[in-house]
C-alpha cells in the first residue's frame, strides 16, 4: 500500500512538473509572439511617420525653391534673410535601412519560432479543447495500452501460481491423514 501511495505521488508530481513546463512554454511563446507583434506595429508606425517625413521635406524645399525665385532680386532667401546659406540634408536613408533591419530580423524570428515548433507543440497550441482532450485520454490509454502489453504476462503467472498452490492441496491433505508409526502422538496417552 505504501508503495502504491509513493507512486501515485511520484506520478502526480511528474504530470505537474510536465504542465508546468508545457505552461511555461505555452506562455513564454505567448510573450514572444506579443512583443514580435508590438515591434512590426511600432516598424509599421515609423515606416508611416517617415513617409510624412519625406512629404514635409518635398514640401518645404519645394516652399524653399519658390522663395529663392521670389527673392531672386535680392540675392535669394538666405540674403534677403542676412544669413550664410543653408543646406537640407536628408538623412531619412538611416531610418529606412534601420527599419529594413528590423522588419528582416522579426521575419527571421518568425521563421525560426515556426521551424523550432515539433509537429505535438502545434498539436498543444492548435486548440485548447484538443489540449485539454488529449492530457484527459493520454492517461487512461497509456494505462489501458501497459495492461495490454503485460496483462497476459502477469495473468500467466498468477495461473501456474494457483495451479501449483493447488496441485499442493492434495499432497497436504495426504500427508495429514497419514501417519507414520514412529512418530510418537501425545493424545494416545
Amino acid at each position: 500500500l505504501l508503495t502504491l501511495i509513493v507512486r501515485t505521488g511520484i506520478a502526480a508530481g511528474v504530470r505537474t512538473g510536465t504542465a508546468a513546463l508545457i505552461l511555461s512554454n505555452q506562455q513564454f511563446d505567448a510573450l514572444a509572439q506579443a512583443i514580435n507583434l508590438d515591434l512590426a506595429q511600432l516598424e509599421n508606425s515609423i515606416h508611416h511617420l517617415q513617409g510624412s517625413l519625406d512629404s514635409l521635406t518635398e514640401m518645404v524645399l519645394q516652399n524653399r525653391w519658390e522663395l529663392d525665385l521670389i527673392l531672386l532680386h535680392q540675392g535669394g532667401l538666405c540674403q534677403a534673410l542676412g544669413e550664410q546659406c543653408c543646406f537640407y540634408a536628408n538623412n531619412s536613408g538611416i531610418v529606412r535601412d534601420s527599419l529594413a533591419i528590423a522588419r528582416k530580423r522579426l521575419q527571421e524570428r518568425a521563421n525560426i519560432r515556426e521551424q523550432s515548433q515539433n509537429w505535438y507543440e502545434n498539436i498543444f497550441n492548435w486548440s485548447p479543447w484538443l489540449t485539454t482532450l488529449i492530457t484527459a485520454l493520454a492517461g487512461p490509454l497509456a494505462l489501458l495500452l501497459l495492461l495490454l502489453t503485460l496483462g497476459p504476462c502477469i495473468l500467466n503467472r498468477l495461473l501456474a501460481f494457483m495451479s501449483e498452490r493447488l496441485g499442493a492441496i492434495p499432497l497436504t491433505v495426504l500427508r495429514s491423514q497419514y501417519h507414520h508409526p514412529n512418530e510418537w502422538d501425545p493424545t494416545e496417552d
